[in-house]
């Protein structure tokens, strides 16, 4: 993971550094003045970590999950080049996905499987500073980097729409040669179990966010932009601790909310900043 963070970096040191890299400006349009764009986007986010405090063959099996934001950016190009941008979204601030029984049998050798999903959503603010350099005049590559504030709804005191509570996982045994999900009190033995809490949940917390791609300017001036994004938090956002009832096999989750998606926005030139 290290070696991606660095490759991402130098990857944005030399973007940056050599906007020059274009051609003459010529009769290229430039991308300066004042833009308001809509934007919307898919992403994976890393899987939970699971770390065992004591060996044993049924570690929970973590998966990435998918999320989504949406919202609105408002930005100013200057220079030809460079433009900084604010904005306001709303989507996935954490996501989660695992298996708690994988690899789990009952005595028949039937696997049980108790997958467990988590959304959380809130409000965040992206602020980028970004580099546009034309190709010619329709197409631009677009580079941002910036900084994410996300939890915001949290910090400033209301619950996510679905938060990630206690949960316990069962295993049940056969009855009339079926199986058959039924209360633990009657039939099924507790063989799992965990807690999972937000962590500061009461703070904003700022995490590094980089985006890479294109821009296409359509016939009334206005852009389409397509671009990779990519989320890196430098702190912890779930933690907790897992039990599996019976053994000694026991560990601990951890979470951050690094992920990678693909953005899609469309953008509108304000009129009196259009380029003649």
């Amino acid at each position: 993971m290290k070696k991606y963070y660095t490759q991402l970096w130098i990857l944005f040191f030399v973007v940056f550094s050599f906007p020059t890299l274009s051609a003459q400006n010529g009769n290229k349009i430039s991308n300066n003045g004042l833009q308001l764009g809509v934007l919307v986007d898919g992403n994976f986010a890393q899987r939970m970590s699971v770390n065992q405090n004591n060996g044993g063959m049924n570690e929970p099996l973590t998966q990435p999950a998918m999320g989504w934001k949406s919202g609105i950016e408002l930005s100013y190009n200057f220079l030809d080049y460079f433009g900084v941008s604010v904005g306001v979204t709303y989507g996935t601030d954490m996501q989660i996905k695992f298996d708690p029984l994988y690899n789990m049998t009952s005595p028949d050798n039937i696997h049980f499987h108790e997958p467990v999903s988590r959304h959380m959503y809130g409000l965040q603010i992206p602020i980028k500073l970004s580099v546009n350099v034309p190709f010619n005049d329709k197409w631009s590559f677009y580079a941002a980097a910036g900084v994410n504030l996300r939890n915001i709804t949290s910090a400033i005191g209301y619950s996510h729409i679905q938060k990630t509570k206690p949960s316990e996982a069962w295993i049940y045994y056969r009855r009339n040669s079926l199986m058959e999900h039924m209360p633990f009190s009657s039939y099924g033995r507790l063989v799992y179990e965990h807690d999972i809490r937000e962590k500061s949940p009461m703070k904003v917390k700022a995490d590094l966010i980089l985006n890479m791609g294109f821009t296409y300017r359509l016939p009334y001036s206005d852009l389409i932009r397509l671009s990779m994004t990519t989320n890196i938090s430098f702190t912890d956002d779930l933690t907790g601790e897992y039990n599996f009832v019976g053994t000694t096999t026991s560990g601990s989750y951890h979470y951050r909310h690094n992920l990678l998606g693909l953005e899609i926005a469309y953008i509108h030139c304000f009129p009196y900043w259009k380029r003649k």
